[in-house]
């Protein structure tokens, strides 16, 4: 694994949540100060194809990096933008592969008002 790759799993690793490439760079840049901007989408491409991290679209233009690689579903706050995992338990995946069906992918994400913007 390159240096670059394992930098950027790293950061999403040692992260509090979710990060936007963008912020992933950013971070790399002060750990990496040479590398490129299309270092850091390449690798983040080839590293959520590879199931290693996981893309989760959001809907407004940025997607969010997870270093969680299996596919849950996400909550977002409609007023501060923050990304929370939802349990896995919101999904009954077991029902729905004893029917006979096979879950490939989940892109399931509410949107809400987090605890913190509910207050104001």
């Amino acid at each position: 694994m390159t240096r670059q790759k394992q930098l950027i799993i790293d950061i999403l690793k040692n992260s509090e949540g979710h990060m936007t490439a963008d912020e992933i760079y950013m971070e790399a840049k002060k750990r990496l100060p040479k590398i490129a901007v299309g270092t850091v989408y390449r690798n983040l491409n080839i590293l959520s194809a590879d199931k290693i991290i996981n893309r989760v679209a959001i809907g407004n233009g940025s997607d969010i990096f997870d270093k969680t690689p299996s596919q849950h579903p996400h909550m977002i706050c409609e007023n501060c933008g923050k990304v929370f995992d939802l349990p896995e338990e919101v999904i009954d995946y077991k029902k729905i592969e004893s029917e006979g069906n096979k879950v490939i992918s989940c892109n399931l994400t509410v949107k809400c008002l987090c605890k913190d913007c509910k207050k104001d």
